[in-house]
């Protein structure tokens, strides 16, 4: 109303190399071999690579419209999925223990106390599991259409990414 130019770009679930968030510890303890269990949920999740969400906030500066918000997704997949496609690039097995949200929100509590203690983030928490309770699954065609905003090929960008983690953190 008192004339700030805005736009806004809003990305799903971001991936690349050095992600300190959740999904980078999943990733680094997945390629270490020390990701033995995990939460079984249907839910989807709206992923995009790190460089496609920089690619899509260049574009809504130039091109985007003041007022307008543009979504930055690119597959939809669960954790599981998305660990699915990882294994067939580092051939890292994916979690065997596999557990449903009501055990996992017995011990979330638990692993929360344990990382303080360690000073961690804690792999399993209260907030995690809110996430994986539901989907986050948005549509990217307005980004796509008024933008011209088209992410490079995801099972590359999620090859690549592995290969950082693999160099950084070895194979498990």
């Amino acid at each position: 109303d008192k004339g700030l130019e805005l736009i806004v770009g809003m990305p799903g679930g971001v991936f690349g190399p050095a992600d300190t968030s959740l999904i980078g510890v999943i990733l680094k303890r997945y390629v270490q071999g020390k990701l033995n269990y995990f939460i079984k949920t249907g839910s989807k999740f709206s992923w995009v690579h790190v460089d496609d969400v920089v690619e899509g906030f260049l574009l809504a500066e130039r091109k985007g419209k003041t007022g307008e918000a543009y979504i930055l997704t690119d597959k939809y997949l669960t954790m599981l999925e998305l660990l699915g496609m990882a294994k067939e690039f580092t051939d890292v097995p994916t979690p065997k223990r596999l557990f449903g949200p009501r055990t996992a929100g017995m011990l979330a509590p638990f692993s929360e106390v344990g990382a303080r203690i360690r000073g961690k983030k804690a792999f399993l928490s209260r907030e995690a599991l809110m996430m994986l309770r539901r989907s986050w699954v948005w549509d990217s065609a307005k980004a796509r259409k008024g933008l011209g905003w088209h992410p490079k090929d995801f099972e590359a960008r999620l090859k690549s990414t592995l290969e950082w983690y693999v160099e950084r953190y070895g194979k498990g």
